[in-house]
């Protein structure tokens, strides 16, 4: 498949890398979209939108200036995505936790709030 863009060998071997990394992770990606989307699910869609903006894009940054700076090759860059990945997820993770905790609480102070027996 990779020979469609390319006949070097050299770039299909890069290639190959590429997707033995990605393609065995993907799930991760997979997984932190789902739960990215139950935390806007649960009311909240700026939180979600600045964690994956700092996972995605600004572990990245990090990860080139300082982890591919020590280590400069293409498996190192590779290994960003499934690592921003998982630790992205994580965070999702955590805030979705947070925002369903929240919302068991203030259902919870909702019926509270409602008069006990409303019998004539």
């Amino acid at each position: 498949l990779l020979g469609i863009y390319s006949s070097d060998q050299e770039v299909i071997r890069y290639g190959l890398g590429r997707l033995e990394v990605v393609c065995a992770t993907y799930f991760l990606c997979g997984m932190m979209d789902v739960v990215c989307g139950s935390v806007r699910g649960l009311g909240s869609s700026v939180v979600p939108t600045v964690v994956s903006l700092t996972g995605a894009c600004g572990l990245r940054i990090l990860w080139i200036y300082t982890i591919f700076a020590e280590n400069r090759t293409l498996f190192c860059l590779y290994l960003s995505y499934p690592i921003t990945w998982a630790i992205t997820f994580s965070a999702h993770l955590v805030c979705f936790f947070i925002f369903l905790h929240m919302r068991k609480k203030r259902a919870a102070q909702a019926l509270q709030e409602l008069p006990r027996d409303a019998s004539v």
